[in-house]
């Protein structure tokens, strides 16, 4: 599933897919996985990792990432790209699959289209994970606490001071993006 010459493959639901007959080069050397460390990592070891391990009998080495497009491009222009599977923001992938970052799947070895959720299946993953972004205050900071994701970014009304774990994403400006196109703030209206 990924060009190891130059290019990252994404989507943890590969997983399966990679227990599929392949070349004898990918079959000859261990299945690198890459994911978000902490207890959703360890999870992930008990849930897929382990039980792949031990019905394919090869031996799987994970790696601990905290995204970013910057670093899969990277890997990718390094031609010493040692990743296999890559658990990716819906940001990442749709960039690295338009840059060519990623090796197209092939759905139908995975159980095609038909197993997945429509919208999460493109042409270079398949989402393995749904999760949503709270809005959280801390009273002791004083001020108004915001209404909403649209007063987060309207640096008049609250102060400038704002914390995201992971600046590399594209995840705050999808947020500032969605929160400006609500009715009555100039948008389309698309909303949170």
């Amino acid at each position: 599933m990924v060009r190891r010459r130059g290019a990252i493959g994404t989507g943890l639901a590969m997983l399966a897919a990679l227990a599929l007959p392949r070349d004898g080069r990918a079959q000859a050397r261990d299945l690198t996985v890459v994911s978000w460390g902490g207890a959703y990592q360890d999870a992930q070891r008990e849930v897929f990792f382990r039980p792949w391990a031990a019905a394919s009998g090869r031996r799987l080495l994970e790696v601990t990432w905290h995204g970013g497009i910057a670093e899969l491009r990277a890997r990718a222009a390094s031609g010493a790209n040692t990743w296999d599977v890559v658990q990716v923001e819906a940001e990442e992938l749709l960039i690295g699959c338009a840059e060519g970052l990623f090796e197209p799947l092939d759905i139908e070895a995975i159980g095609g289209a038909d197993h997945y959720i429509e919208e999460a299946a493109s042409p270079c993953g398949i989402g393995a994970i749904a999760y949503a972004f709270v809005l959280g205050w801390n009273r002791a900071a004083g001020g108004p606490a915001p209404r909403g994701w649209a007063d987060v970014f309207d640096l008049r009304r609250l102060p400038p001071a704002r914390h995201d774990p992971r600046p590399d994403r594209l995840v705050g400006t999808r947020l500032a993006a969605a929160a400006m196109a609500r009715p009555g703030r100039g948008g389309a209206g698309a909303g949170l």
